[in-house]
């Protein structure tokens, strides 16, 4: 039976804490950084244990993260030649797993040949990234697995914004240092 999951970022978090909720509202996961020092690296915890570790490959020709976890070690790589975010699956149980999204980042789905683990949708009215996901294959690893995901995705979007908001600024010092020259 697919189960519903509901994936949020918290407001104002110093260490940019990612909750996942059930059914019932219930915080099942929860993703924060390691510490306020290590931005690139989190951790993800299911009741009180650590269940995995998220880290930002710092050299890469393409966005790269790699995961520690209990059993399995894997790593989601971004394609960057693509309209779509496509990210693809290196190693560990989903090997080969594929997560696609939409042009607007309102949707996802996850497949294992040609096997579909879980969809999301994103609530378009939220002051939050906020999915509702719904993972398909009724699996304890599967639905870990689509925890991972989503949570790097979150991670990827937010490096995104990030980023296009210090090119804007960078834009308006280079404007306002031209407007001081003419």
């Amino acid at each position: 039976m697919p189960r519903a999951l509901r994936i949020s970022n918290k407001l104002l978090s110093l260490r940019d804490r990612i909750e996942i909720f059930d059914g019932t509202d219930t915080v099942i996961y929860s993703c924060s950084r390691v510490s306020l020092f290590s931005p690139r690296s989190f951790v993800v915890v299911a009741g009180e244990a650590e269940v995995a570790r998220v880290k930002r490959k710092l050299f890469s020709w393409t966005p790269t993260w790699l995961v520690e976890g209990k059993a399995v070690d894997f790593a989601i790589r971004a394609r960057i030649l693509s309209l779509r975010r496509i990210y693809d699956v290196k190693g560990g149980p989903f090997h080969g797993a594929e997560v696609r999204g939409n042009l607007w980042d309102a949707r996802f789905m996850i497949a294992l040949d040609e096997t579909l683990v879980a969809q999301a949708n994103k609530r378009l009215v939220s002051l939050r990234d906020t999915h509702v996901v719904e993972v398909v294959k009724d699996d304890d690893a599967a639905e870990l697995f689509t925890v991972i995901a989503m949570i790097v995705l979150l991670l990827h979007n937010k490096e995104k914004r990030e980023d296009d908001r210090e090119e804007e600024q960078r834009d308006r010092q280079r404007r306002a240092f031209d407007d001081g020259f003419v």
